[in-house]
């Protein structure tokens, strides 16, 4: 059985009135048996539930189809934000993915990433999967690509 150890959703955006990259995103951290994940309102609990079954390549159960259209529009489009002023600021999603870090009962790690956009590119039925956790990942950290059919 594998279990959950966390969830990392990542986000670059540029705010409508800047050309400025931003970094936004979400760690969710998880503990063996069951976690409740409890918040308002639009603070993002669906979001969180849809992402797990699109790390996981199953989304169709969602929507029907294996895509990001079972997503929430503020990890693929663009979200409001607001600044210092309280004015709201539309932010333009460039770039996004998830990280799932997980373990299974011989405590071996494994943490997966799949795209949800990244630039213009479309096909997002690649996830990539390293053997060791997600703070021990750089770009020399070899890891593995399999397609989602």
């Amino acid at each position: 059985m594998m279990y959950f150890d966390k969830i990392s959703i990542y986000v670059d955006a540029k705010r409508s009135d800047s050309d400025e990259l931003n970094h936004y995103g979400r760690i969710i951290s998880l503990s063996k048996g069951l976690n409740i994940i409890a918040g308002d309102n639009t603070s993002g609990k669906t979001t969180l539930a849809k992402c797990l079954y699109y790390i996981l390549g199953v989304e169709e159960i969602i929507d029907g189809k294996q895509n990001t259209s079972a997503l929430d529009r503020s990890v693929f489009q663009y979200f409001t934000s607001q600044d210092n002023e309280g004015e709201e600021n539309i932010v333009q999603v460039e770039s996004s993915y998830i990280i799932a870090q997980l373990h299974n009962e011989e405590d071996q790690i494994i943490t997966v990433r799949r795209y949800i956009k990244d630039g213009n590119n479309k096909d997002f039925t690649q996830i990539d999967i390293w053997e060791c956790k997600e703070e021990d990942i750089n770009k020399e950290t070899k890891y593995t690509s399999y397609y989602l059919h």
